[in-house]
């Protein structure tokens, strides 16, 4: 999908969009006991979808599979942060918030292990410069960055200093 030059992926518009929907039902409903009901039922989803999502068996989930656990993901995150906003000191938000953040850092530490192990394989690795299968990207990179810094320009220019 394309938001004017930027391109998104599947997977992180669905998430975007689900943490929007979930976000504006929580500030809507806030005050609702059906709201806190399906806040606890959501918490429990969680421990679905973090299972679901790790790497090997996200692979293997069908396309709208893997669209139902990252629209979850963007659910769960709207709603811990209502209820951190609402209750800061609950114990469910906190420990939501805690396996969120424990869950992020533990799946960026496989995919970073998965990249080097790739990258120290490759035999373009000790040439000194961007191998071929990140050329593109690089390029795609600062295409991107040159664009973001002329509109940002351009908006500057516009307003005045």
């Amino acid at each position: 999908m394309r938001i004017g030059p930027l391109a998104v992926c599947r997977s992180c518009t669905i998430v975007y969009v689900t943490m929007a929907l979930a976000g504006i039902a929580c500030a809507l409903f806030s005050d609702s006991v059906a709201t806190k009901t399906a806040q606890t039922a959501l918490a429990c989803l969680m421990v679905i979808t973090i299972l679901v999502s790790y790497p090997p068996l996200y692979r293997k989930l069908p396309r709208w599979g893997c669209d139902l656990a990252r629209g979850s993901l963007g659910a769960i995150i709207a709603v811990t942060a209502a209820q951190l906003i609402s209750a800061p000191l609950a114990p469910l938000p906190l420990i939501n918030a805690a396996v969120l953040v424990i869950i992020w850092f533990t799946f960026g530490a496989i995919r970073q292990k998965a990249k080097r192990g790739k990258c120290n394989t490759c035999p373009e690795y000790r040439e000194g410069h961007i191998c071929s299968g990140y050329a593109q990207q690089s390029v795609n990179v600062r295409k991107y960055e040159e664009a973001m810094a002329a509109y940002f320009t351009q908006q500057r220019l516009k307003k005045g200093p």
